[in-house]
């Protein structure tokens, strides 16, 4: 039997894991593009996260995530826009 939040859990897995292979490979090849790819895919780990805790009613750590999320993905948005 599956857990019932089994897709939030593999979600937030697999986006960390290829935030740290593009995060290396934006490190060796000095790529803003694959830089700002990585702090989306961290952005969505977080809000997989959040969404995980919202539906076993944790709603207060699930909203600092979600907010956590929403910042992050503002500042590198902002950051990419300014460059």
């Amino acid at each position: 039997m599956r857990h019932p939040y089994e897709k939030f859990i593999r979600g937030e897995i697999i986006c960390l894991a290829l935030a740290i292979l593009i995060g290396i490979i934006a490190l060796v090849q000095s790529s803003i593009i694959l830089i700002f790819l990585s702090i989306v895919l961290i952005t969505i780990s977080l809000l997989c996260d959040g969404l995980s805790l919202w539906h076993t009613y944790h709603t207060l750590n699930a909203i600092k995530q979600i907010v956590r999320a929403v910042l992050l993905l503002l500042f590198a948005v902002y950051i990419l826009l300014t460059l």
